[in-house]
């Protein structure tokens, strides 16, 4: 019997420091920043609005937020990061209520829902209405989206 064919008696298996690690710790986890292309392009139109814009003769005009206004980039980054699901549920809610036949003799409620649901949407077509307003007229997005 030669010396290697004995095992070591305190080999453990599976109990060692590096294979109880949390994957938590690993390096691809989680990255530092996990915004987006079009979030980062929200956050630069709000953040312009803190730089100073000077004029040609160097006196201070106004903040740089208005040139980010009217760039289709920031106004269609803008328009990407709302959350549309939650909007659904909102008006899906509404509709359920409308619809509810145990709600059919609760002429307040229904009054009421009704009532948030017109505003819900309208205040979803002005908000629309007013990004589309922004966009350059050379955008061929304004030509599909008519405004009244």
């Amino acid at each position: 019997m030669a010396c290697n064919d004995y095992k070591n008696p305190l080999q453990r298996g599976g109990t060692d420091q590096q294979q109880r690690q949390l994957a938590a710790l690993e390096s691809d986890y989680v990255s530092i920043d996990e915004r987006d292309y079009k979030e980062w392009i929200v956050f630069a139109n709000q953040f312009a609005g803190f730089i100073n814009y000077f004029d040609e003769t160097n006196s201070y005009t106004n903040n740089w937020q208005s040139f980010f206004n009217s760039d289709i980039s920031a106004i269609l980054g803008t328009i990407a990061i709302q959350d549309i699901n939650e909007y659904r549920l909102a008006i899906k809610e509404k509709f359920d209520t409308i619809n509810n036949h145990l709600n059919q003799t609760n002429t307040d409620l229904l009054k009421t829902t009704l009532n948030a649901l017109f505003s819900g949407i309208f205040t979803l077509t002005l908000a629309l209405d007013s990004y589309c307003i922004k966009l350059p007229d050379s955008s061929p997005l304004k030509t599909i989206i008519p405004t009244w």
